[in-house]
C-alpha cells in the first residue's frame, strides 16, 4: 500500500468517514497536501468541516415478489396467503390440500372469476360458486350472508372473505358426515 492510501484510510478510520448511518464515500483528496515525498494532512477538526453532517437513511422498499417467493418456499402453492388461512380457522393439517385447491382453482389470483359456472360464477381464491351467496329459495339473503360472512358476491374478491367462506363451507359438509371438501373436486 502506497504512503498516501495508508495516511487517507488512517484518516477515515479515525474521524468515521463511513459509519452505518453515513456509508457515502467522501473525497478527501483536496484535503491531502503533497510535498516531494511528505505527505501532509489537515487536522480531522478540518477534515470534518468539510464532512456532510447530514444523512439520509432510505427504508427499505418492499417487494411483493420476494415476499411470495419466500412463503411459497416456506409453505408451497399459494403460500402467502398461509397465514391468513390459519388467521381465520384453518388448520396446518389442512393447509396442504388447501393450498392445492387455491393453487388449482384460481391459480392463487384473488381476482380470479369463472362466469362459466352456474349462478352467476364462481369468485375469488377457492372460486366460491355464487350459489352460497345468491338469494334461493332455501336461503332468501344467501348462505354466507345468513352466516355473516359477507354482503355481496364480490366481497369473494378478498381473500380474508373468500377463505373464511370457504372453512364455513368446509364446516357445513363435515359436520353432516360429508367430506369437507366435496365442493371442490380434488
Amino acid at each position: 500500500m502506497r504512503p498516501i492510501t495508508k495516511a487517507i484510510l488512517a484518516i477515515c478510520v479515525i474521524t468515521s468517514c463511513a459509519t452505518p448511518t453515513n456509508k457515502s464515500v467522501v473525497d478527501i483528496t483536496p484535503l491531502v497536501k503533497r510535498s516531494m515525498n511528505t505527505v501532509v494532512i489537515v487536522t480531522p477538526a478540518q477534515l470534518q468541516a468539510k464532512l456532510s453532517t447530514t444523512t439520509t437513511e432510505v427504508p427499505l422498499a418492499f417487494d411483493a415478489g420476494d415476499f411470495i417467493d419466500e412463503q411459497r418456499n416456506l409453505h408451497g402453492k399459494c403460500g402467502e396467503f398461509h397465514d391468513l388461512a390459519i388467521a381465520v380457522g384453518w388448520t396446518e393439517k389442512q393447509w396442504p390440500k388447501l393450498s392445492h385447491i387455491v393453487d388449482r382453482e384460481s391459480r392463487c389470483d384473488v381476482r380470479a372469476h369463472n362466469k362459466k359456472d352456474p349462478m352467476t360464477g364462481s369468485r375469488g381464491l377457492m372460486q366460491i360458486n355464487g350459489y352460497w351467496c345468491k338469494s334461493v329459495k332455501y336461503n332468501p339473503s344467501g348462505w354466507l350472508q345468513a352466516k355473516g360472512i359477507l354482503t355481496t358476491c364480490d366481497d369473494l374478491y378478498n381473500p380474508e372473505t373468500n377463505l373464511r367462506a370457504g372453512l364455513a363451507m368446509w364446516k357445513y359438509n363435515d359436520d353432516r358426515g360429508k367430506n369437507g371438501w366435496s365442493p371442490w373436486n380434488l
